[in-house]
């Protein structure tokens, strides 16, 4: 695995930055002390008698120092950028140890039925192996491949799947839970996540995946670190939902990378996340 580089920014957006953040402290506090002092002077008369002129020019101050406070608060929200910087860092299959795995139902493609009738064929010792490494008959290309190679990469560790459906695979459920009850180990509990859910919404399906989420870092012990989204369902909403969902949290993103007609694949593992960069 090749070393982890997180994105740089140019250095005169972070020097500008700097230089705005500390013009900030600055002159809020001059801005502050000077405008105190004149107003106590003006209205409060706690201080001795001062000549007019000293306290109007103190006053001046103060106010030309709130306004520099306001200009470098605008400079250091244009210049953000430059110091939040996002990234995804890939995490090794062997460190993750995934309990908790959450996939997105795709409709089933090519000839549903006669696919089907092939997986629900299969039987437990053997099944999910044959079913992932399918290259030719009637597994050939089958979109329900992705998620359960996705499980079978997990199925050491594996403890319990959410299945989120929409509404145009709604009526697949029946089948994705057949075959999967024959396939998978009956310690593997298997959670339906149906609604009437448009996966090309993108607010909704993030509100779901919110949901969905939680719930499983509940089930798995309030561990983060063993909760993991797939994204290989090919539904493009759902897998950049997935990835943001994940921001700055243990539980993360994996997506199946296989080459088309070829029995090998590897499950890959993405931690998400997005803070601060320090300046280089």
């Amino acid at each position: 695995m090749p070393p982890f580089q997180r994105p740089r920014h140019k250095r005169s957006a972070q020097v500008a930055g700097l230089i705005a953040g500390l013009g900030l402290v600055l002159t809020a506090a001059w801005a502050s002390d000077l405008l105190e002092q004149a107003g106590k002077a003006l209205w409060l008369e706690m201080f001795p008698p001062s000549p007019s002129w000293v306290l109007w020019i103190k006053l001046g101050w103060g106010v030309g120092f709130l306004g520099m406070a306001v200009l470098c608060t605008f400079a250091l929200y244009k210049l953000r950028t430059a110091f939040l910087v996002s990234w995804a860092r890939m995490v090794p299959a062997e460190k993750h140890g995934c309990r908790a795995l959450i996939v997105a139902l795709s409709l089933p493609g090519g000839e549903p039925e006669k696919t089907f009738a092939a997986a629900k064929q299969l039987d437990q010792g053997t099944g999910l192996d044959e079913l992932c490494k399918a290259v030719n008959g009637p597994l050939k290309g089958w979109s329900w491949q992705q998620p359960f190679r996705a499980i079978s990469s997990n199925k050491a560790t594996l403890k319990r799947i959410t299945v989120i459906a929409s509404r145009e695979t709604y009526q697949h459920l029946n089948n994705f839970k057949e075959i999967a009850a024959r396939i998978l180990p009956p310690e593997i509990e298997i959670v339906i996540s149906a609604s009437l859910l448009d996966l090309n919404d993108y607010n909704a399906v993030q509100t779901v995946l919110l949901r969905t989420l939680d719930e499983a870092i509940v089930a798995v012990g309030g561990d983060e670190r063993k909760v993991c989204i797939d994204i290989t369902s090919g539904i493009k909403v759902f897998s950049v939902a997935a990835a943001v969902v994940t921001l700055n949290r243990r539980a993360v993103f994996s997506y199946i990378v296989a080459e088309f007609g070829k029995a090998t694949w590897e499950m890959r593992y993405y931690d998400a996340s997005i803070g601060g960069e320090a300046l280089t």
